[in-house]
């Protein structure tokens, strides 16, 4: 499943998920969130945050790789 989130505006953060401003004040810019859940017993087996703009079937492959450890 992927989401989207809200991170404060700053350097580090423009850094890591690039400058997509979320808010008309420019104080916050978009993450990517991406997880696989258990749905029988309701517990988060992989999660990443990630820029904005990434491929979300590349964030799949990648948690499907971690899952297979």
């Amino acid at each position: 499943m992927v989401l989207f989130s809200m991170v404060h505006r700053n350097k580090e953060t423009i850094k890591a998920f690039g400058d997509n401003v979320l808010s008309k004040g420019k104080t916050w810019v978009k993450a990517q969130i991406s997880y696989a859940t258990d749905v029988l017993n309701n517990i988060c087996l992989d999660a990443t945050i990630n820029p904005y703009k990434t491929d979300e079937r590349n964030l799949a492959k990648k948690s499907f790789k971690r899952l297979k450890q």
